[in-house]
């Protein structure tokens, strides 16, 4: 078969919400499958697009920012041709549609079905902040309402999206994405001699991941004397500066500090548990990597957290508030002598709840 994957992804050249089609395409095109993919133009190739294209994928590089901003001083309306001149082009017996987000540009699958091509669609975060409005209300309802299949990393991702359509989607299905730890069991326990680990693994964004919200908390009185360090790991995404501006007006310097870029298993072999405020989430996979490690997740009730999160036995769940957020942090530190223990069940029952191989699981789906 042809299969085409279009990401919709736009503002950064690669996030996590690519993984799964992306690994998805390698196991179809190993599998005798011609691949053809849709993807933003870019300065340089992202890595994975490279491998796929050295091993026979079709890439085709749609419009980036600057012809966007073009288009809109000429007044050009260029989606729609674009959009057919790679259906056109590569011929899909069938394509998915990849959206990071709910808002994220998905106008592809009404000319798709104006043309006659089946599709499915692939949302990989939804939240109630972003509203569809106007005009692009019945682009939207067109596109997933003609999906084959709807497919979600949470259910609650589902839910969100059929509000904001005010339409059912009866042929959703929830997915998973696959890890970047491959674990049979789980990591030796760090050291817990020195100040107890908190690592916060995202990008930071407070947008979406609410880092300013444990700053918050750890202002106050009672964490001051407390031997705990939280850092915060991942790449700048507009709000580094406010953080550090942040911990130094509240004099947090010795308790809080940027890691950068790491692999998981590196951050979790030194770091005791996880602490990450999202204000919405899709599937956040490093609450399951951190499981899967043998560490208990400080974490918001969105996405799929609370499915995998087991108040007080493998972790703690709050809303995205500096008040709930506190609540669960001291719940936490009340009884931080049982992470270790609790870790271990983490592990456990993340195993039980997660698919050993999503990506094949996913590839299959597509082939059917």
């Amino acid at each position: 078969m042809r299969i085409g994957f279009y990401s919709a992804m736009t503002g950064i050249p690669w996030g996590a919400s690519e993984y799964l089609w992306s690994e998805a395409a390698q196991l179809l095109q190993r599998r005798g499958h011609t691949i053809g993919i849709n993807f933003q133009r870019q300065w340089r190739c992202p890595a994975p697009l490279a491998d796929l294209r050295s091993r026979g994928s079709n890439i085709f590089w749609r419009y980036g920012p600057i012809d966007q901003v073009r288009n809109k001083l000429t007044g050009e309306l260029p989606w729609q041709k674009r959009h057919q001149q790679w259906l056109q082009k590569f011929s899909p017996d069938f394509f998915l549609i990849s959206a990071g987000s709910h808002t994220d540009d998905v106008s592809i699958g009404s000319v798709a079905h104006q043309m006659g091509i089946p599709f499915a669609t692939l949302v990989h975060s939804a939240s109630t902040r972003n509203w569809i409005e106007g005009e692009a209300l019945e682009r939207y309802r067109q596109t997933y309402q003609h999906a084959q299949q709807c497919y979600f990393v949470s259910q609650e991702n589902c839910d969100i999206l059929e509000v904001h359509l005010a339409a059912a989607l009866p042929q959703a299905q929830v997915v998973e994405n696959p890890l970047k730890v491959s674990l049979t069991e789980p990591l030796p326990w760090p050291d817990s001699s020195q100040p107890w680990r908190l690592a916060c693994v995202a990008r930071l964004g407070c947008w979406q991941k609410g880092q300013d919200l444990i700053l918050e908390v750890l202002k106050q009185p009672q964490w001051r004397d407390r031997a705990v360090e939280v850092t915060f790991w991942g790449q700048d995404h507009g709000n580094q500066r406010q953080l550090e501006d942040l911990i130094t007006l509240y004099g947090l310097q010795s308790q809080v500090r940027f890691g950068g870029f790491s692999s998981p298993l590196d951050i979790w072999r030194h770091s005791h548990a996880l602490l990450l405020p999202s204000r919405y989430e899709g599937m956040p996979m490093v609450t399951a990597e951190a499981m899967m490690c043998g560490r208990i997740a400080i974490v918001t009730n969105c996405g799929r957290n609370p499915e995998w999160v087991d108040e007080g036995d493998t972790g703690f769940l709050a809303t995205p508030t500096v008040a709930s957020l506190a609540e669960a942090l001291e719940r936490a530190w009340s009884c931080r002598h049982d992470w270790q223990a609790m870790g271990v069940l983490a592990a456990q029952r993340i195993r039980e709840r997660y698919s050993p191989d999503p990506v094949t699981a996913f590839a299959e789906k597509l082939e059917g």
